[in-house]
C-alpha cells in the first residue's frame, strides 16, 4: 500500500474510531504528533481531565525509545521546525498532495505539502494549522 493511502486509511480508522467513542458518551481528544513534539507539556494538560488520577507533574520524554542516539530535540527540531521537508523532492511533494484525502486531512488541520514549502515553520503549539506527516 502506498504511503499516502496507508495515512488515508489509518486516519479514516481514528476518526470512525473517535465517532464511536462520541456516540457511546466517551470523551477523546486527538494528540497529533507534531504537537507532541512541539511542547510535551501543554499536551499533557490538554489531556489531564480526560485521564483517571493523572500524574501532578508531567514526565516529559527526553530521548527517542527506538533510537538512543536521537534526543527529543531532534525530534522537535526535525518535525515541529519541519526539517523532514527538505528531504522531499518535488515530484514528491507533488504525487502526495495528489495522493492525500484532503477533505479528511483538513479535519486534523493538516495543509498540502506545496503550501508548506513557502511558509516559515513554527515551534508554538497550535499555532498554525498542522504539517502532513505520512
Amino acid at each position: 500500500m502506498p504511503p499516502a493511502e496507508l495515512w488515508n486509511t489509518k486516519v479514516r480508522s481514528y476518526a470512525a474510531f473517535a465517532k464511536q467513542l462520541f456516540q457511546g458518551g466517551i470523551p477523546c481528544c486527538w494528540v497529533l504528533f507534531e504537537d507532541f513534539v512541539r511542547d510535551q507539556a501543554r499536551v499533557f494538560e490538554t489531556l489531564r481531565n480526560l485521564l483517571w488520577k493523572p500524574a501532578v507533574a508531567v514526565c516529559v520524554v527526553t530521548k527517542s525509545t527506538k533510537e538512543g542516539s536521537k534526543s527529543f530535540r531532534y525530534y522537535r527540531n526535525y518535525y515541529g521546525m519541519r526539517r523532514w521537508l527538505a528531504e522531499i523532492d518535488e515530484a514528491s511533494r507533488i504525487r502526495m498532495d495528489e495522493s492525500v484525502d484532503w477533505s479528511l486531512a483538513a479535519q486534523f488541520g493538516y495543509r498540502r505539502l506545496s503550501q508548506l514549502a513557502a511558509e516559515p515553520a513554527s515551534s508554538r503549539f497550535g499555532e498554525r494549522a498542522r504539517d502532513l506527516t505520512i
